[in-house]
């Protein structure tokens, strides 16, 4: 049985910074370089965290606010895609993308981009959301 938590947590969350010393990561999933990339776009910096016992994901996000009280979210420009323990099992990040979704709709998220890391996510094919590929980095 999965215990499965989805979570929006703030750049100053210990848990972010915690993930990222259990993880291989990049400067761009790094919780300042997430804040500089939102304060360039007018944005707020936080990021998508999902849990399920010992797997982790967390997926850097800048929070753009729209008119009607809607929100839409985008990774910081460069490879800032999910990191964590669970990042390297295709069906764990299926299973966190897809449980995320409800997860942001009812916090009035009406679409996320997601830049992936050319060498850090493993992409799995899943029917939730759509891979854009556009070429080899």
């Amino acid at each position: 049985m999965s215990d499965l938590r989805t979570d929006l947590i703030g750049p100053d969350d210990p848990r972010w910074t915690a993930v990222l010393a259990r993880s291989a990561h990049d400067v761009y999933q790094l919780p300042g370089f997430t804040t500089l990339m939102a304060e360039h776009e007018g944005g707020q910096a936080c990021a998508l965290l999902v849990t399920d016992g010992d797997r982790e994901l967390l997926a850097p996000l800048i929070r753009r606010e729209l008119p009607g009280g809607w929100w839409d979210a985008t990774t910081p420009y460069g490879y800032p895609g999910p990191v964590g323990s669970g990042a390297a099992d295709p069906s764990f990040v299926a299973q966190a993308l897809r449980a995320s979704i409800p997860f942001l709709a009812d916090l009035g998220c009406v679409s996320v981009f997601l830049r992936l890391h050319p060498l850090l996510d493993h992409v799995p094919d899943d029917a939730a959301y759509t891979i854009v590929r556009h070429g080899e980095v």
